[in-house]
């Protein structure tokens, strides 16, 4: 597949990529052969966010991580159903694990039958003789989370609608969002836009806190790559200077994660400008995937070190990992876990935008241990290792 080809399917999403035009070309020629042009196209609809372009460059990498692994036919053939299922975003989440693990030297076996084992890891690692098991997590997306998720939607594309310029921040201040939250929100931001000429506040009674800045605060992040020979600026992601502040005039106690949307106009075919930039930060408050990981350790052996990773992207905790990491600390106790030898947090897709936020838990009351030389190696340098 050729640069005009891809040009012509993903147009602007071009610009959201951090893959090189190389990567990208590469990474598109392997899915038209291997899945055909029409299902890149469909593939492409489906996903309908500026990220859709650095998603494919993603998954073409899962499925030549399924022809390095031993095995990995399996892994492929999930990774060969319906993109947005559970099945093919499960694999996702293991393919971009056995990267890591293969990146760190090991040989990776996907399902394997251990001896003496009725159920089956996802991964098994070889670095030399010492072996560690792998058991993938990826929390699904429950009722709740929907509906919610569709609130914040609604919020953000009224809102983005009313306002053309400037700064908004939504702290929602409720436990749960109420269903009439988002009209509540959007009738707040069109009193706020009244006047756009100074700095204003209003407060949603024990729903949410709003604050909206004329001018725009935002970190200049250069692209790597001038695709026409333009100066070209890219705007993400975002400062929040006031954030702190307003956190303790609201005594919010409980942590939040943001949802931003960056609207831009496109006065040239390769220059993107922000505009607008509105963040919604909700409460954080989901268990679910440690409860999932209680139930996915008993699938690890007893006879060498096991890992529960939890893939946290679709979750409320998602830009949290701090927060999972201390809960998780908290909850090792001994003999409750066994067989779990770590907990590992991985969150973000780098292909899309967000660079990864890992964490390391090890379990210090586990039978058999995680050795500290192979805690090291898999995630990278700078993310904090829990050693228990």
């Amino acid at each position: 597949m050729d640069w005009e080809h891809i040009e012509a399917i993903f147009a602007q999403d071009i610009e959201f990529t951090r893959a090189s035009r190389e990567e990208v070309v590469d990474a598109l020629s392997h899915l038209e052969q291997e899945l055909g042009l029409d299902w890149i196209k469909a593939t492409k609809a489906s996903i309908s966010t500026s990220s859709a372009l650095g998603r494919m460059v993603e998954f073409a990498k899962c499925l030549k991580v399924a022809d390095a692994v031993t095995g990995g036919n399996t892994l492929k053939k999930k990774l060969h159903t319906d993109y947005s299922s559970e099945e093919c975003q499960g694999a996702i989440a293991e393919s971009l694990t056995a990267e890591r693990l293969l990146a760190s030297g090991a040989t990776v076996q996907y399902e394997p039958q251990l001896p003496g084992m009725t159920k089956r890891p996802d991964l098994f690692a070889n670095w030399g003789t010492r072996q560690v098991a792998f058991e993938v997590v990826f929390p699904s997306l429950s009722a709740q989370d929907v509906i919610e998720n569709q609130q914040m939607d609604i919020i953000l594309l009224k809102c983005g609608d009313i306002l053309t310029s400037g700064t908004l921040n939504i702290y929602l201040t409720e436990s749960g969002i109420a269903p009439d939250t988002a009209n509540s929100v959007v009738a707040a931001v069109k009193h706020l836009s009244n006047d756009t000429t100074r700095v204003r506040e209003m407060h949603i009674s024990e729903r949410a806190y709003l604050a909206y800045d004329p001018e725009l605060h935002e970190l200049c992040v250069p692209v790597t790559e001038d695709f026409s020979g333009e100066e070209y600026v890219y705007r993400f992601p975002v400062l929040d200077p006031a954030y702190h502040e307003v956190k303790a005039k609201l005594k919010i106690l409980t942590p939040m994660h943001s949802e931003t949307l960056i609207k831009a106009t496109f006065p040239g075919s390769r220059f993107a400008r922000v505009k607008l930039i509105i963040r919604i930060h909700r409460p954080v408050r989901d268990p679910r995937a440690l409860s999932k990981a209680e139930q996915k350790h008993t699938q690890l052996p007893s006879e060498s070190p096991g890992v529960v990773v939890i893939d946290m992207r679709r979750t409320s905790m998602s830009l949290k990992p701090d927060e999972w990491a201390k809960y998780i600390r908290d909850s090792f106790v001994p003999g409750l876990y066994p067989k779990m030898s770590a907990v590992w947090l991985r969150s973000g897709q780098p292909e899309a935008g967000a660079e990864w936020q890992e964490r390391l838990i090890v379990n210090p009351y586990a039978t058999t241990k995680l050795p500290t030389d192979i805690a090291k190696q898999l995630i990278p340098g700078a993310a904090p290792i829990d050693l228990g």
